[in-house]
Order: structure tokens, then C-alpha cells, then sequence
């Protein structure tokens, strides 16, 4: 009913709805899967991906060419996704990286630096956060 109304609106603009097929469904990259204990998250990638992006050696900014990685590590580090989804995808992301160019050594350097970032910035907000909490308190007690 809702999306017979929703195509209604503009013949130009159809929807489709997802269907669950063997208890998995995949949403926009991501793929649920629903099990008897609850739902396990992985990584979905279309059958039509190209394994694609900017090669190593062409005439890009550096930080083009490492936007993809970035966002991939950034998916796999802060997504709650399975162990073994994790390993699949960081040898998916390390396939891309050789077929396009990249040292594996590069992506290993970003992934860690990605995570290193991660957790100073987890540490600088604490301690804000406890600096706060100190200068509200020594307020109470004026």
C-alpha cells in the first residue's frame, strides 16, 4: 500500500522494496542476517562491483587516491560487523589496493594511522569532557 503511493507521486521515481531471501536481507552495503540467537551484521558489495578506484599512478591528489581506503577502513573499523566479515573485508581491501597499485604496506600505514587517530580523539574528548566536569564542580563550590 505505502509504496503503491509512494510511486504514485512521480512516474519518473519508482521504487523498489527489499525482500528478505534466506533470512538475509542487504541493506544500501550492509547485510543483515537474521538467525534464531538475533542478527549478525556483515559488508554487502554488489555482484557488479569493479573492485575500481583511483590508481596509484595517476594524476590525482594524494588525498583522492586514498579516499576510498579511507572510507573503507573507516566502514570495517566502526561498523559492529562479524569477525570473519572483518577478514573478508580487509582481503577484499587489500586485493583492491594490489590491483590498482597500491603497496599493501600503504593500506596497513593508513589503516593504523586511521585507528591511532581514533583513539587520541576518543582520549582528547574524555579528557575535556573530565576538564568540564572539574571547572563545574569548582563552580559549585563558589
Amino acid at each position: 500500500m505505502i509504496l503503491q503511493i509512494i510511486n504514485g507521486v512521480d512516474k519518473n521515481l519508482q521504487f523498489k522494496m527489499s525482500t528478505e531471501v534466506n533470512n538475509t536481507i542487504n541493506y544500501l552495503d550492509i547485510l543483515i542476517r537474521r538467525h534464531s540467537k538475533g542478527i549478525t551484521i556483515g559488508l554487502y558489495r554488489k555482484p557488479t562491483e569493479t573492485s575500481t578506484v583511483i590508481h596509484l599512478t595517476s594524476n590525482h591528489p594524494h588525498e583522492h587516491k586514498i579516499s576510498a581506503f579511507l572510507h573503507y577502513i573507516n566502514r570495517l573499523t566502526t561498523l559492529p560487523i562479524t569477525e570473519s566479515s572483518k577478514q573478508n573485508e580487509w582481503e577484499t581491501m587489500l586485493t583492491i589496493a594490489r590491483n590498482n597499485g597500491y603497496p599493501v604496506s600503504m593500506i596497513h600505514n593508513l589503516k593504523t594511522k586511521l585507528i591511532n587517530g581514533e583513539k587520541k580523539q576518543k582520549e582528547t574528548t574524555t579528557t575535556r569532557n573530565n576538564d568540564t566536569m572539574k571547572k563545574m564542580d569548582n563552580l559549585h563550590l563558589l
